[in-house]
Order: structure tokens, then sequence, then C-alpha cells
């Protein structure tokens, strides 16, 4: 229940059920319940202490941070825990996701940095929006972007979308021994293009004598 306290102007917490939940790509909302507590201070800040966003299986988000309604600012730092396919949509994607989103900056074009992992892959990157506001032109930058398969290799890129005109799309995309397909073996190492320290030809006489065939394989 909310409650007034000094110098603080209003200060309660959020128990929200949602009892119509289901998957985003059915047009429902993928979150079953809310759990806050928040301030909000005689400057209009809203400062989110703890709270839980429960999604549809065993997933969650956890969000804390501040939002200035004065300035239109964001500073959230979200956690995502245990985050699967089904806790959003019906199409089932492999992997269960951990890491943290962070959004900063105006409302209304914020910077959204994010560093996630499953046992299939790491994404990492940074994507800000640039307003020309004498022409009313925003334009999404992405920075940093990167995708590596747990099985060696990287995807990055960076570039740029114009949300005006025609959405002029820029973008610079790089890789290196990049197969997100190619299925990392138990128990075998990287393959040896991606381990700097030896030569490929010396790796292959000291593993394959320490490793099975299936290994040898693997790196073929």
């Amino acid at each position: 229940m909310p409650s007034f306290t000094h110098g603080i102007a209003l200060d309660g917490s959020l128990d929200l059920e949602n009892k119509a939940a289901g998957f985003a790509d059915a047009k429902s909302i993928p979150v079953r319940n809310i759990l806050a507590d928040f301030t909000i201070n005689d400057n209009g800040v809203v400062t989110v202490q703890e709270s839980e966003i429960g999604l549809l299986e065993e997933g969650s988000f956890n969000v804390a941070g501040t939002v200035d309604t004065v300035k239109n600012a964001l500073a959230l730092k979200i956690n995502v825990n245990n985050l699967v396919s089904d806790d959003l949509v019906r199409t089932n994607v492999a992997g269960q996701w951990n890491g943290f989103i962070g959004v900063k900056g105006e409302t209304s074009s914020p910077a959204v940095d994010w560093n996630l992992e499953s046992s299939n892959a790491q994404l990492s990157g940074l994507l800000s929006f640039a307003t020309d506001r004498q022409l009313g032109q925003r334009t999404l930058k992405l920075d940093r972007v990167r995708v590596a398969p747990q099985n060696g290799g990287e995807l990055t890129a960076q570039g740029s979308l114009e949300l005006f005109k025609d959405r002029l799309l820029k973008l610079d995309v790089s890789s290196k021994a990049f197969n997100p397909s190619r299925p990392r073996l138990k128990n075998c190492p990287p393959a040896a293009s991606t381990v700097p320290s030896i030569s490929r030809a010396n790796w292959r006489k000291k593993k394959i004598r320490r490793q099975n065939a299936v290994c040898a394989e693997y790196i073929k």
C-alpha cells in the first residue's frame, strides 16, 4: 500500500496478476505477474527498487533503476533469468538465456545495451537513436552487435537504419569462423584456428593423441 514518508512523495508496491497471459505471437501479453517496490520523490523521479516480472514458464525479468518523469529520462537495468522461447512465443527456439539489458537516456530515444548468454551462444551489443530535432528525423544506430556461438567463431555487425523517408539501411557485417549450425561435441575443444597460441598442425598432433577420432573428425 502507498504511504507518505519524510523526504519521499510516495512509496508503495505493486502485486499484479494477468489471468489472460498468453503468447505474444497470439496477440496476448506473455506476463503472468508483476511484483515491484517503488518510490516517487517530490522531483518526479520514480525509483524501482526491487521487481520481478514473471513470464509464461520459468523465465523472468528483474528490473531496477529510475525513471525521471520531469526530464523524461530512463536509467534501468533488466536482469534476464532462465528465459526460453516458450516464455514469450509459440515458436520453439532452442536455448535458455541469462544476462542483462540496460536502458538509459531519453524516454523517446534511449540507448539499449545487452549481454545475454545460453548454452548455444552469447549475444551482446548496443543500439541507440540519433535525432535531428530540426528536421524531425531519427536514425537507429547499431554498435558492437556480436553473436558468438559456443562452438567457436563470431559474427559482428554495426550500422544504421534511417527511420524516415526510404528507411535507408547501412550495415557492415563481418564473420570469423562463424557456423552456428555446427555442433559442439562433448569434451572437444574449439577448432584449431580459434586457438592463437598453437598452430593448426601442432594442435592436431597433440590433441588427436589425447582425444578420440570423433574430435579429430570435428575439426576438419
